[in-house]
């Protein structure tokens, strides 16, 4: 563990390397301490935590920088020196964290735009604990978060929160997730996935972004959802309705679903629409805690609509087969699965 003391000057210099306006000779200055200091891990740390709850979206306009800088000395001068701690395996961040939550939270007060993140006068040198949630292939986890807002996490989702959400009720989520909120107006609920965003005050919905699929997609069940896109609203969404996203051509359909298409793995229940063997490929491994081996990369190219309520491995692929003209292979033992056939064209 390592520890560091860090001045006025310091704090000057590390608030305005976060939010990028540094002058020239500011930025000399930052170069030169980071060489002589052991404070790379720390920023990398820092860095790692901010991008993925998604922050760096925000920018401060130029008629608020001056004072957002002021509000966020203010705060910290009542403390002299500020320590951090450094550890390996449970991230831990004072200062720097808060110092970027108060300038967004200025930047939306004075333009009343999507979010607001209250921070409390006090103490900045305690840390800010944040918990992350592994869940693994072939598993699925439930969780409560500390607003009591309960949180069903599927397999092979990595989930990572504020341990007390104090002043910020935000989560970041690479995966799938069912999430039932509980209200509470003075302070929404954001969901970061990478790009995309997920806001809302009190519903219960289903969100899922695994970053290994092209297609990101919010069902509701109740209550009222809004998604965005890196700074853009892409709309609202009502109980009965989903969003669903392509990743790489940033295109989104809002659509209603019927009773079949609705997403319900809580139950071991698998939704296919129209869905690439890419993605039903990355389903099967998560879901079921196989590999699957593709002989053929054309086997990509094919599609798939249906859906399995509880089936075996053996089940889905015996019917998926039939419409991807493909044959396959199961090794129980290690746990993988051989699939070979001609494929489809684009």
């Amino acid at each position: 563990m390592a520890t560091l003391t860090l001045n006025e000057s310091k704090r000057n210099l590390i608030v305005k390397y976060l939010a990028n306006e540094l002058t020239l000779e500011q930025t000399n200055d930052f170069d030169k301490w980071r060489n002589e200091s052991d404070v790379e891990p720390l920023i990398q740390e820092v860095r790692n935590i901010w991008e993925g709850f998604n922050i760096n979206a925000f920018e401060l306009p130029e008629n608020v920088k001056d004072e957002a800088y002021s509000l966020l000395q203010s705060r910290i001068k009542k403390a002299p020196t500020t320590k951090l701690n450094l550890k390996v395996n449970k991230p831990t961040i004072s200062v720097f964290f808060l110092l970027k939550i108060a300038a967004v939270f200025i930047f939306m007060l004075l333009t009343s735009a999507i979010i607001y993140l209250y921070i409390t006068p006090g103490n900045f040198t305690q840390p800010i604990s944040f918990r992350t949630i592994n869940v693994n292939s072939g598993t699925k986890k439930q969780l409560k978060l500390p607003d009591n807002s309960k949180v069903y996490v599927n397999s092979g989702s990595v989930l990572t929160y504020n341990s007390t959400f104090e002043n910020v009720r935000m989560v970041s989520l690479a995966g799938e997730a069912f999430i039932n909120v509980v209200p509470d107006p003075q302070r929404p609920f954001i969901v970061n996935c990478g790009d995309y965003r997920v806001k809302v005050i009190g519903t219960s919905f289903n969100i899922r972004s695994y970053p290994e699929d092209n297609n990101f997609s919010v069902f509701v069940n109740e209550g009222i959802v809004e998604v965005s896109h890196k700074k853009r609203v892409l709309g609202l969404v009502k109980p009965g309705f989903a969003l669903e996203a392509n990743k790489q051509k940033i295109t989104y359909e809002l659509m209603k679903l019927e009773a079949l298409e609705i997403p319900d793995w809580r139950n071991n229940k698998l939704v296919f629409k129209n869905t690439s063997f890419q993605e039903i490929k990355n389903t099967l491994e998560r879901h079921y805690n196989v590999k699957l081996i593709l002989e053929n990369d054309k086997l990509n190219n094919c599609s798939f609509a249906g859906s399995f309520d509880n089936r075996s491995i053996d089940y889905v692929l015996s019917i998926i087969s039939e419409v991807g003209n493909f044959k396959y292979k199961i090794d129980y033992e290690k746990k993988e699965v051989s699939i070979f056939g001609k494929g489809c064209e684009n």
